[in-house]
């Protein structure tokens, strides 16, 4: 039986809404996807690991914010996997996808897999996906620029690598849209703030957008912001969400 008095949430993820929390609970302890650096200004314990029922039992955790990227299903997957497993609560914290502004010329695609059927040929496209959409982007007879937000822009077959240094404003996005010549912007619809320039920047210019579809994500009890995951904690440990 876990000592709820004293046991420490955890919180799996590196999105804003996760370093979020990390900063407001007390005693968090803060999991991060393999691959990912600990962000400054981020207090408590954290460490850098796939999530497994081994780990929450040994860090004795109880209560569990799942809250990594909006496209790490399977990852949200594991994560609720291994605390049904220890009997541990939990709760995805899953941001809202966007909504287009009235007049939009967006286009869904259920996958990448889709975009040849979306874009024409001749297009030149601005993308924003990462790599793991590589493979569809250069099955399109178009001239594609990717977006590299850490170091220098190198070669990527197929695709134009793009340097940039986030955040980036509207004004800056259209410069660079008009500069490059693009006419269509490909985009994983992640929600949020950090990309929504580039949306604002197409639908000023008048470009099109290919927005690729979220996966589903399993079953279980869902919250949308930082602070309705403070409200699960304070229900579920009411002494760990007092900040």
């Amino acid at each position: 039986m876990r000592d709820l008095a004293n046991a420490p949430p955890a919180i799996f993820g590196g999105t804003a809404e996760a370093l979020e929390l990390a900063r407001r609970i007390p005693g968090a302890v803060l999991l991060l996807p393999p691959g990912e650096r600990r962000p400054p200004g981020v207090p408590g314990s954290f460490e850098t690991a796939d999530i497994s029922a081994d780990w929450l039992a040994r860090t004795g955790v109880f209560g569990l914010i799942i809250a990594p990227h909006p496209f790490g299903a399977e990852s949200a997957r594991a994560a609720a996997a291994a605390a049904d497993e220890q009997g541990v609560p939990r709760v995805f914290l899953r941001r809202p996808g966007w909504r287009a502004p009235r007049g939009a010329r967006w286009h869904r695609a259920r996958s990448a897999e889709q975009l040849p059927r979306l874009i024409p040929a001749g297009a030149r496209i601005f993308a924003a996906t990462g790599r793991d959409d590589l493979a569809a982007l250069r099955r399109l007879n178009a001239r594609v620029f990717l977006r590299r937000i850490s170091g220098p822009p190198e070669p990527i077959p197929g695709v134009i690598a793009v340097a940039g240094t986030p955040p980036f404003t509207v004004r800056e996005e259209m410069r660079l849209f008009r500069r490059l010549g693009i006419d269509w912007l490909v985009l994983r619809d992640a929600g949020g703030p950090g990309a929504r320039p580039k949306l604002d920047a197409a639908h000023r210019l008048g470009l099109r957008v290919a927005l690729i579809d979220r996966p589903a994500w399993p079953d279980g009890p869902c919250v949308t912001t930082a602070e309705e995951a403070l409200q699960w904690l304070s229900r579920t440990i009411p002494s760990a969400a007092s900040s």
